[in-house]
C-alpha cells in the first residue's frame, strides 16, 4: 500500500504544470512598475526566437515572439511577450470590414484562451506598429484600428486578468 501511495504522489508531481504567472502593473511615485507574482520584474530581452540560449547566457529574461516559442522559452527560464496576430492596414487588413475585424478578433481570443495559463506568458502584445505607414505609400490611415485594439483589450482582460495587454507603435516621429 505504501508503495502504491508513493507511486501515485510521484506521478502526480511528474505531470504537474507550473502555475501561470500573475503579472500586474503597480503605480508608484508617478511611474509604473511591472510585478510578476508580486515581485518587481525588469524586462531584459529581445524580439524573436533565434539565439535564445545566448539571450539567457547574457542575462536576458524575456522575448517578444509568437506563441509557438512558449515551451522553448519556458525551458530556458524566459518569459514571453506573446505577439497576437492583429494585422495592420499596410498588410491588407481593412478595419471598415466588420466581418474581417470579427474574424481577426475571434482568432486572437482563441490564442489567448489556449495560452493564457502557460507559465512563460508574461504579456499580450496586440499587433506590431499598427499605426506605421511608410511615407512613400499611398494608404489611408484608418483610426478604426484603435477601436479594434480597444475591443480586444477589454475582452482579453475579461478572459485573462493575470496578464497585461500592450501594443507596439512605430510612427513616433510622424
Amino acid at each position: 500500500m505504501k508503495i502504491f501511495l508513493l507511486f501515485n504522489l510521484l506521478s502526480i508531481g511528474a505531470f504537474a504544470q507550473p502555475a501561470p504567472l500573475r503579472v500586474t502593473l503597480q503605480a508608484q511615485a508617478g511611474a509604473h512598475r511591472l510585478l510578476v507574482d508580486g515581485k518587481p520584474y525588469f524586462i531584459k530581452g529581445a524580439v524573436g526566437s533565434d539565439y535564445l540560449d545566448k539571450l539567457k547566457a547574457y542575462g536576458g529574461n524575456s522575448i517578444r515572439s509568437n506563441p509557438r516559442h512558449l515551451d522553448q522559452a519556458q525551458a530556458l527560464g524566459l518569459t514571453v511577450l506573446v505577439n497576437l496576430p492583429v494585422r495592420a492596414e499596410r498588410d491588407g487588413m481593412n478595419y471598415d470590414d466588420a466581418d474581417a475585424v470579427k474574424k481577426q478578433h475571434e482568432a486572437v481570443l482563441e490564442i489567448v484562451r489556449q495560452t493564457k495559463n502557460h507559465p512563460a506568458t508574461l504579456l499580450w502584445a496586440l499587433g506590431n506598429e499598427l499605426d506605421f505607414i511608410q511615407a512613400n505609400v499611398k494608404l489611408h490611415y484608418n483610426a478604426k484600428v484603435w477601436d479594434a485594439v480597444e475591443a480586444l483589450t477589454k475582452e482579453i482582460h475579461r478572459l485573462d486578468p493575470n496578464h497585461p495587454v500592450m501594443t507596439v507603435v512605430g510612427s513616433i516621429n510622424q
